[in-house]
């Protein structure tokens, strides 16, 4: 809800004209325009499931929380007591970790599981947190990082506070994207030129040849760009004109400078000015995908053309998307058998075919498909059990035809999905083997 919530705010105060006072007025489910934006941030940039979406529409059924949600807001933005003590535990948590890497660095150690931090933030204690940061060292006896860090502070303090400051206000990341973002909003005829120096670094054997064109690579974005570009650096222009997609659209391959160039240059700023910040992953995914698809679907001049092309080759590859109605189909069709099988008319005939079923799984998600798959296992299941089946070789078996759905799956659930499998077993409740263990 507060992510939803953050994102709808951010729109109007930015985007409508709005401001954190007005917003008491507008924020209110007694207002239609509000629970219309309200729900379809929900459907179509949080992608919620339908029990999560539902819980957070009960959650905001009356005003008490989105009170709470508007005070908190109203005070972030006016710079209140709770905008200065997130400030204050920042930058708090930020000195603890740069201590940590400082005495990581001063040790030699790999990692920073050898270092501990100890703070206390607003967050956390209030009024009440105390200012100090605990530092110490894990293990039985240590490895000597504390004493190292000790020594250096005693001996040589100027090299440990400017190792502090430079742990603080130096990041490499950020470095690297700051220098990628400088480099993607160049003239497109430099960028061309340097996607033709990367063809030439890929695509000569010797390592010699290849040192040489990495060579020209770093002095032609040396002279365009006039700053200092450093051998660390080349893996990050490589990964920005190196093609990330093999397959062609047609018979024209995908440009992965133009879809970086797109996204950063031309998508983020955008959203920068809508929201007045930087959006998150999720917001930028689904704001992202919704301009592309509707500029598409509604035949309008591609806004991001190579990105529309990305849309092109994974609709291709994989099909349209999932049709809500199919969903509701099969669910009610799910429903229906599982209610067929607990009955004692057997003789009711389910109102699709096991291949009808199937045909629709195909345009559902892992995790809705494994649902209709666990379904239809446990109704089946049951209706053995209650008759047993008739054995006919001339009758084809729809086990093949589900383990072929079941090998369609794919994703990072499979625990999720592990464990609803496991719910449609059935306990053992006696052993007949000879070796009980």
């Amino acid at each position: 809800m507060l992510d939803n919530g953050s994102t709808l705010a951010d729109q109007w105060c930015r985007t409508d004209g709005g401001t954190p006072e007005g917003l008491r007025a507008w924020w209110s489910v007694s207002q239609g325009e509000f629970n219309h934006r309200f729900t379809n941030l929900l459907s179509n940039v949080y992608k919620l499931s339908q029990r999560q979406e539902r819980a957070v529409i009960e959650l905001v059924n009356d005003d008490t929380y989105l009170s709470f949600f508007v005070e908190l807001y109203s005070e972030i933005q006016t710079g209140g007591k709770r905008a200065q003590d997130y400030l204050h535990d920042s930058f708090q948590y930020s000195i603890s970790q740069a201590l940590k890497q400082l005495a990581q660095e001063v040790a030699g150690v790999e990692a920073l599981n050898y270092v501990s931090a100890w703070t206390e933030l607003h967050t956390d204690f209030g009024d009440g947190a105390a200012g100090n940061i605990w530092l110490s060292e894990i293990g039985m006896g240590g490895i000597g990082v504390m004493r190292a860090t000790h020594d250096l502070l005693r001996k040589a303090p100027e090299r440990f506070w400017t190792t502090l400051a430079h742990k603080m206000t130096r990041c490499p990341t950020a470095q690297e994207e700051a220098l990628l973002r400088y480099v993607l909003a160049q003239p497109t005829e430099w960028l061309t030129t340097c996607e033709h120096l990367v063809d030439a670094v890929t695509s000569v054997r010797s390592s010699s040849d290849r040192r040489q064109a990495i060579e020209t690579l770093l002095g032609e974005a040396r002279r365009h760009l006039g700053i200092l570009i450093r051998q660390e650096h080349i893996k990050s222009l490589l990964r920005v004109f190196i093609p990330d997609y093999t397959q062609r659209l047609d018979e024209q391959p995908l440009s992965n400078w133009r879809l970086f160039r797109e996204i950063n240059h031309e998508f983020l700023p955008r959203c920068v000015q809508n929201l007045g910040r930087e959006p998150s992953f999720t917001e930028a995914r689904a704001m992202l995908y919704t301009i592309v698809r509707d500029a598409d679907q509604s035949e309008q001049p591609a806004v991001y053309p190579e990105l529309t092309r990305l849309l092109h080759l994974y609709q291709a590859e994989y099909g349209p998307e999932p049709d809500r109605n199919n969903l509701e189909c099969v669910a009610i069709v799910l429903k229906c058998l599982m209610i067929k099988y607990t009955r004692r008319d057997r003789k009711m005939a389910p109102l699709m075919t096991v291949e009808q079923i199937l045909a629709a799984a195909q345009h559902l998600s892992v995790t809705e498909r494994l649902q209709l798959i666990a379904g239809l296992a446990g109704a089946l299941e049951q209706a053995m059990a209650a008759t047993p089946p008739v054995v006919c070789e001339t009758t084809a078996t729809p086990a093949t035809s589900l383990l072929d759905v079941a090998g369609t799956w794919v994703g990072d659930d499979f625990d999720a999905c592990l464990q609803m499998v496991y719910a449609t077993r059935q306990p053992i409740t006696q052993c007949t083997c000879n070796n009980p263990a």
